[in-house]
């Protein structure tokens, strides 16, 4: 953690691209069957904006993993084709809302309280260890996986999917 830069409140998760994320234990909390909101504030540094760079991710064969490729926004099933992905990439080296929402089996990304993918999704997804700021393709380790950059204010939710249209994202937490 660190008190600058943050989004929201005094400090964010610094992440360095290649070693550092936050990993939590698994827990069937994290098996996403019915709508889910993933949703927060990320500082993708500009000097690492290739491969797919973990926000959040869920197991490593069949959970749910939203991230960025190439810098652009993903969510969907860890391991196989991108769920949702957006067309362009985010801003980089300033901090910017992310969502990925699920409800009534469609998923939506959103990026700055804008839709920017929206696809049909009824997939079960399976629990596991968690990895923030880390895509867990292969065992959150691997070069290009882990983001660089800052998280800000993350936001689970499992069978709530809190946004559908276009919104203004939050000045403060979520909830």
């Amino acid at each position: 953690m660190t008190t600058a830069p943050a989004q929201v409140g005094t400090g964010a998760c610094v992440l360095n691209g290649s070693t550092s994320y936050l990993f939590v234990a698994s827990s069937g909390d994290f098996a996403f069957a019915g709508d889910y909101t993933i949703a927060g504030w990320v500082r993708q540094d500009s000097t690492a904006v290739t491969g797919d760079r973990g926000i959040f991710c869920a197991g490593v064969g069949g959970g749910l993993s939203m991230g960025l490729s190439a810098g652009k926004l993903y969510c969907g099933p860890n391991n196989v084709a991108y769920g949702a992905i957006a067309s362009s990439a985010i801003a980089t080296d300033v901090f910017v809302h992310v969502a990925a929402v699920r409800r009534s089996g469609r998923t939506r990304c959103f990026v700055a309280g804008g839709v920017v993918a929206d696809v049909a999704d009824t997939r079960s997804y399976n629990a596991g260890a968690v990895g923030v700021g880390a895509n867990s393709v292969n065992n959150f380790s691997a070069a290009g996986q882990v983001l660089k950059g800052h998280i800000d204010d993350l936001l689970v939710i499992n069978g709530v999917g809190l946004w559908w249209a276009a919104f203004t994202p939050p000045a403060g937490p979520a909830m």
